[in-house]
């Protein structure tokens, strides 16, 4: 047996955020593919609204870590 076994690193558990942009990734890939049926205006919409999203949620956890870390 190796001891480069040892030396694998645990995965580890991605954040929410992280999956949310993931998945907005995805999306955006999916929909560039299908962009001659959605407009770019709505695209665009779409985007920047879950892309604000995203940020609020980030902000709501840095808020509530600052909190819980103060006390």
């Amino acid at each position: 047996m190796d001891d480069d076994d040892d030396n694998t690193p645990s995965p580890v558990e991605r954040s929410a955020v992280a999956v949310d942009i993931e998945k907005l990734q995805k999306t955006v890939l999916r929909l560039a593919n299908e962009r001659e049926v959605l407009p770019q205006p709505l695209f665009w919409s779409l985007f920047h609204t879950r892309l604000e999203n995203i940020r609020k949620q980030k902000h709501i956890e840095r808020t509530l870590k600052e909190c819980l870390d103060g006390e």
